[in-house]
């Protein structure tokens, strides 16, 4: 893991919905999961983009998720010497 773009971490509190599933390729800026405010219904779920190409190596659990929280984490793909 290159730098901290690897961690993506969350801005809001709600409920998690992830878009990729572990072990999936990403692309810099795809979507990975979107963030639903569980306290306003009807307001716009808060979305999360890869910050560089990589694996999803890790997820937070499913269900609420909080402020600081860590989303998700990307790892890059290097080769082997």
């Amino acid at each position: 893991m290159p730098d901290q773009r690897c961690y993506i971490g969350s801005e809001s509190n709600g409920l998690l919905e992830m878009k990729v599933d572990l072990g999936e390729k990403v692309q810099e800026g795809q979507l990975l999961a979107m963030v639903h405010d569980h306290q306003r219904t009807g307001t716009k779920p808060v979305s999360y983009h890869s910050q560089l190409d990589g694996i999803l190596t890790a997820r937070h659990v499913p269900g609420l998720i909080g402020m600081g929280d860590t989303l998700a984490v990307v790892a890059t793909v290097t080769a082997s010497p």
